[in-house]
């Protein structure tokens, strides 16, 4: 049997989707100024628990869950 390896291309966030991610950037970049010692660890967590408790909000959700994460990572990085 073969395989045909598909790669679908990412999509462009919408306008809400962008400004909801800078939102969130600003807000960690800020609580990590406020808390230095705060872990990458301990922001993932509450992503986390951000999820959990809007996850019976809708799918729109799930797209901003890989956003979050990835806005997350490049805080704690810079």
């Amino acid at each position: 049997m073969t395989y045909v390896r598909i790669i679908v291309p990412p999509t462009t966030p919408a306008p809400r989707t962008r400004d909801l991610a800078g939102e969130i950037t600003r807000t960690i970049v800020d609580f990590e100024q406020l808390h230095s010692s705060v872990t990458r660890a301990e922001v993932q967590q509450a992503t986390r628990l951000v999820m959990q408790a809007t996850a019976g909000q809708g799918h729109e959700l799930a797209a901003i869950a890989g956003v979050l994460g990835l806005l997350a990572a490049a805080a704690l990085g810079a």
